[in-house]
């Protein structure tokens, strides 16, 4: 489907892709201006939050990398005492406060701030040698590293046309991918410091990586803007060439001065259905993304290769997942495909696991691996997109997009309890259950596309039903002053959802 253009408008009037509402001032841009302005945003946004999703996932990730060089063992640990370290690492208590909080703290400090934190709980996790120690690391890991997607979502949403931000998001989500190739890398090497200084190699793994998260946190604040109309490395031109920009494209949220937090705005949006459907799928992508990052190794381990090799012949498929989430966003973005997109990348991760469980080969059921990373990776950034396509204003959207990772982390959570040891190699329980939710995924995204479909054929009926009403003189529509634009928000008929 695509991204409906504006309806209902008078002849003669040109039309704005997505929606409109009363906008005082229109102001023409240079195409050439505009091309340059957003480039060099784009350098300057870009690099910096793709790296510290990356660390991200990194950090979240080497606990399972881990696994190979015998963590449990060298803390006496059991494999379910080892699944609720896991656990804890989803604490799903920092996504809301940090997206309500990041328009009045500024991106420039919040962000940094959260990646400088988990930076410092990740090295001293380097130093744990016992099970209370890691369950103590492993939550405060969670804790200050949860709200970081969530705060780079929305800053993303409000720097860049709601056409443009899946392709973005999907630039610093592919992080995840390219983690969970990369790490498997670094670990063979960090691993063959087993024992140097006294520290094991799975120390070593967060020793390393925990101190380059820090450092990389810490410059952060020097760099990261706090808006993209305030950043400092883009000429006053370009400043104002990406302020108008986003007036134009959204001018429903250009009219929102309100500052202070609304508790209206967020139960709008934690009740509102498309919000509601797009969690849900989010709730089954997160137990199946999380359940790939942790787990792949010890799928790929059950072929028979070596410890060390496992961490290398892990890497192809979260190779090809970054590449499939680039390419399926960028064109999820060209042609307004938020729904369709999402619907075949779930049933991609379908017949991946569906391959998986089905056949004895190990060759066959390691290119399943292909099919389930690259469909479930690729779905990831498109219900971030959706979420902060369709809502509005500014507090609804940081809701809605605040209920995407809570959802995703409490689906890592049912993740760690599904691959014991005991089931290896063919993991039944995970297959069956993930395989259940790759169809969920592509079921709730069709659900949630005929909704969103309905919501806009509704919405230019009414508008076309007051076009006609006014042309024979019956209209009693009254123009809504802003404060009525703001407490209708997505719902206004003027507002069209992307779907």
């Amino acid at each position: 489907m695509r991204m409906e253009r504006e309806m209902g408008q008078e002849s003669g009037e040109k039309s704005t892709e997505c929606y409109e509402a009363p906008l005082n001032r229109q102001e023409s841009i240079d195409p050439r201006a505009e091309r340059e302005a957003v480039r060099r945003s784009d350098w300057i946004i870009l690099p910096i939050t793709f790296l510290y999703s990356f660390l991200s996932h990194l950090d979240r990730s080497n606990l399972g990398k881990s696994v190979n060089p015998c963590l449990q063992e060298s803390l006496d640990i059991t494999d379910y005492q080892f699944s609720i370290a896991l656990t804890m690492t989803f604490v799903l208590l920092a996504e809301l406060p940090v997206t309500l909080l990041l328009k009045r703290v500024g991106a420039h400090i919040m962000i940094p701030l959260l990646v400088t934190l988990w930076g410092l709980v990740t090295t001293f996790q380097g130093f744990v040698y016992s099970y209370k120690g890691l369950l103590a690391t492993r939550f405060f890991l969670g804790a200050v590293e949860g709200g970081l997607y969530p705060a780079t979502v929305l800053f993303v949403s409000n720097s860049y046309k709601r056409n443009e931000i899946q392709f973005r998001i999907s630039l610093f989500s592919s992080a995840a991918a390219l983690s969970g190739a990369l790490s498997g890398v670094f670990a063979f090497y960090l691993i063959q410091l087993d024992g140097v200084c006294n520290i094991p190699g799975w120390g070593w793994i967060f020793l390393v990586e925990g101190i380059f998260t820090t450092l990389c946190g810490v410059a952060g604040f020097f760099i990261f803007p706090r808006s993209i109309s305030t950043c400092r490395l883009l000429t006053p031109e370009q400043r104002r060439i990406m302020s108008t920009r986003l007036e134009l494209d959204r001018p429903l949220e250009a009219q929102e001065t309100e500052e202070r937090f609304s508790w209206y705005q967020m139960c709008c949006a934690l009740k509102s259905p498309h919000v509601l459907l797009a969690s849900a799928a989010l709730f089954m992508i997160g137990s199946n993304l999380y359940g790939l990052a942790y787990f792949e190794p010890s799928i790929v381990k059950s072929f028979g290769y070596s410890p060390r090799i496992t961490q290398l012949v892990s890497v192809p498929p979260f190779a090809v997942g970054f590449i499939s989430m680039l390419l399926t966003s960028y064109l999820s973005d060209r042609y307004g495909a938020r729904g369709i997109t999402a619907i075949l990348m779930g049933l991609i991760a379908f017949a991946g696991y569906l391959m998986f469980m089905i056949s004895n080969s190990d060759s066959f059921r390691y290119f399943s691996l292909f099919l389930s990373v690259a469909g479930i990776y690729s779905a990831s950034p498109t219900m971030y997109a959706w979420l902060a396509n369709n809502s509005a204003p500014h507090y609804r959207k940081a809701s809605a997009i605040a209920l995407g990772p809570i959802a995703a982390n409490s689906g890592g959570i049912l993740s760690t309890w599904l691959f014991p040891s005991s089931q290896q190699p063919r993991y039944p329980t995970a297959t069956i259950v993930n395989l259940c939710f790759s169809a969920g995924i592509a079921i709730l995204c069709s659900l949630n596309l005929l909704w969103l479909r309905s919501c806009n054929k509704k919405k230019a009926a009414q508008i076309e039903e007051t076009v006609v009403l006014t042309e024979k003189g019956q209209s009693t529509a009254k123009n809504l002053d802003d404060g009525e634009w703001l407490r209708l928000g997505d719902k206004c008929q003027n507002f069209r959802y992307a779907y």
